[in-house]
């Protein structure tokens, strides 16, 4: 993987089936950010409502409202939330 944003540096992560193994940090920190990516997509995906109109920019303006309300919908969650509206 080529990358300027970290060293050379590399870390141990155990698996889950209890093995040790050695994988650079900049994959490490790749596989951080693509979790909570991945999550979106999978939380999103039933409700998704792009597909219903072939305009891009029509795409685009419905998945931002989409993120936004599932954003809005995580920190009710975080902060306490009782009610499960999804």
């Amino acid at each position: 993987m080529l990358t300027t944003g970290n060293d050379n540096s590399t870390m141990e992560k155990q698996r889950p089936g209890g093995q040790r193994r050695t994988i650079p940090t900049s994959i490490d920190d790749y596989n951080k950010i693509m979790k909570g990516v991945h999550r979106i997509d999978q939380l999103l995906e039933p409700y998704d409502a792009t597909r219903k109109t072939v305009r891009w920019y029509v795409k685009l303006a419905i998945h931002l409202i989409q993120i936004a309300v599932l954003n809005g919908w995580t920190l009710y969650k975080h902060r306490g939330g009782k009610n499960d509206f999804f």
